[in-house]
């Protein structure tokens, strides 16, 4: 399989590069994919890894016994990333999940070396790990709270703000559209459903009403522009109000003639959220 494997790679165009950076791109998650820090110390899974195998290795030239158990979990686990190069493409991070019971049971089980000297050093290993990790996770969620939660556009707080303020204006009949550089447009499109429910408003998503609403996400440098409800929507007007969020969504309003209503608009832009 291997052998096979290795054949297909060297028959493509770019076999010399893209086979070796598929051996390099196993090796990286082999070190790093395992979360023994996934917050702290910078490459600090990757240094954690590379400790957790050098005490692996000692353990079984020193402790005979211990070769067996500890020699079949070396071969499982540096033979799955082997096998996986059966796979053309980059190994993806969840792809190492199925494993990370198995490396933390081998892991812990270090405690039960015979030497009190050798179970010290694992204690105290052992603890750095665990400290390093409160202590990023403590790190993270200050940063978090500072820099993302009702600031990120990916923030459920922030995008409850632009809905809720569509929800809570004193229309009560009103068209909505979502605009997003990302058609599918999941997280605006969601929200807006959300405050739908809980919402005894009449509001009718991606149609044309005398009263239309469009929440656009942030543009984030891309090419797509405010021409897209020209082109798209055929809303030529301005609005009557524009608000900016800190999130980068804006909210437009329009009041639309009964002609700009009857202007058929492009369908596709609703691919409905099938898809998840």
């Amino acid at each position: 399989m291997m052998v096979h494997a290795a054949i297909r790679q060297l028959q493509q165009t770019d076999a010399a590069r893209s086979f070796l950076s598929l051996i390099a791109n196993r090796i990286d998650v082999m070190f790093t994919g395992i979360e023994f820090l996934r917050h702290g110390i910078t490459f600090g899974s990757a240094y954690t890894c590379i400790i957790f195998l050098l005490m692996l290795v000692y353990t079984m030239f020193r402790y005979p016994n211990k070769r067996f158990v500890y020699g079949f979990f070396l071969y499982f686990y540096i033979g799955y990333f082997a096998l996986s190069l059966t796979n053309r493409f980059n190994l993806l991070y969840f792809y190492t999940f199925p494993i990370f019971l198995f490396v933390f049971f081998i892991f812990t089980s270090l405690v039960d070396t015979p030497s009190k000297k050798e179970r010290l050093v694992f204690l105290i290993f052992f603890s750095i790990i665990v400290i390093t990790n409160y202590v990023g996770i403590a790190v993270n969620i200050r940063s978090w709270k500072e820099l993302f939660v009702g600031v990120s556009p990916y923030s459920w707080k922030a995008l409850s703000t632009v809905t809720d303020t569509v929800f809570t204006s004193s229309d009560n009949d009103f068209g909505y559209f979502v605009f997003s550089p990302d058609i599918m447009a999941y997280e605006p499109r969601y929200a807006m459903l959300y405050a739908q429910t809980n919402s005894n408003k009449t509001v009718y998503p991606f149609v044309k009403k005398p009263i239309t609403y469009v929440v656009i996400a942030p543009q984030n440098g891309t090419y797509m522009t405010y021409e897209w409800m020209k082109q798209k929507l055929a809303i030529t007007g301005e609005p009557v109000t524009t608000q900016t969020f800190p999130s980068g969504y804006v909210i437009q309003k329009f009041l639309l003639t009964p002609e700009e209503i009857a202007k058929p608009f492009d369908e596709g832009i609703n691919p409905g959220l099938h898809y998840r």
